[in-house]
């Protein structure tokens, strides 16, 4: 523990003024590949159950992703993730090659990659991807695949293939403006899945259906700011099978900024097992 707080400590240390501006950085001298953005955050949780016994985690994560213009038409990205919880260590891999049109309206990407389902998520390079809402890890993650996306001002619509555990999926995505709906279906267990998402100034929510065989959850987070950085939120999950819900929990976040530093602090009561919950995050 002592020792990944230290490699926090001494990434943060060098230059966090530069480091902070790491965001869709020319690399080379031919303009080709461009960093678009490195990531450092440390979430910390204090969990209080009904007897104020108290368990702590952390969770530190590191990485970057870049973009290499191949041609006019042609790119490749990559995204690295290191990161460590829990006394185990987490590693998110993406590379793709895009073919593309000059104006990037129309698009084909093959390679290990978030699918069109996946984007629905924040990316893992984000405050949003590290410190996740329970409803949206609910959402299916990254595969082998293709995908293709045909974009008309601020609409899109996708339509992709991938491979899991050796099992084909099909995705599709329909996006405008503030809203975004995908769906995911799996032949070989006749698994359904879709996430619409609803993103106004005023209000952040998602919500993902899923069904397995006679296995059929609903989930939706909602969060609404309320001014002065405040946020009050609600993240839910029930199963109709079981008639319960898997997931309840009502909670608020504030969020801060300074200089090169940025965060958040979440306070929650989670209803399924009674628990008082605090998290802090620190990301540059």
């Amino acid at each position: 523990m002592k020792a990944i707080l230290l490699v926090f400590v001494f990434l943060a240390a060098i230059n966090m003024a530069a480091l902070s501006q790491i965001k869709n950085l020319v690399a080379t001298s031919d303009s080709s590949i461009v960093v678009n953005n490195v990531y450092v955050g440390l979430l910390n949780s204090s969990v209080f159950d009904s007897d104020l016994n108290v368990e702590h985690g952390y969770n530190l994560r590191i990485g970057g992703n870049l973009t290499w213009q191949l041609s006019p038409w042609i790119k490749a990205k990559a995204l690295i993730v290191y990161g460590r919880a829990g006394g185990e260590d987490l590693n998110i891999n993406f590379f793709c090659l895009k073919l593309h049109s000059k104006n990037e309206n129309l698009g084909l990407e093959f390679g290990r990659m978030p699918t069109l389902s996946t984007e629905m998520m924040p990316i893992p390079l984000s405050p949003g991807g590290q410190f996740s809402t329970w409803t949206e890890s609910q959402i299916i993650g990254p595969a082998v695949g293709a995908k293709a996306t045909f974009r008309i001002k601020e609409s899109l619509l996708g339509a992709g293939i991938s491979l899991r555990d050796k099992k084909l999926e099909y995705h599709f995505k329909l996006e405008s403006g503030v809203t975004a709906a995908a769906a995911c279906y799996r032949p070989d267990n006749k698994m359904f899945q879709s996430s619409f998402s609803f993103k106004p100034e005023y209000l952040y929510t998602i919500s993902v259906l899923k069904n397995v065989g006679a296995s059929n959850l609903l989930a939706n987070y909602t969060s609404v700011p309320i001014g002065h950085q405040l946020e009050v939120c609600l993240d839910a999950g029930y199963c109709f099978e079981e008639k319960k819900f898997q997931k309840l929990e009502f909670g608020v976040i504030k969020n801060f900024k300074a200089a090169w530093l940025k965060g958040l602090l979440y306070l929650c009561y989670t209803h399924e097992d009674k628990k008082l919950n605090a998290f802090l995050l620190f990301n540059i």
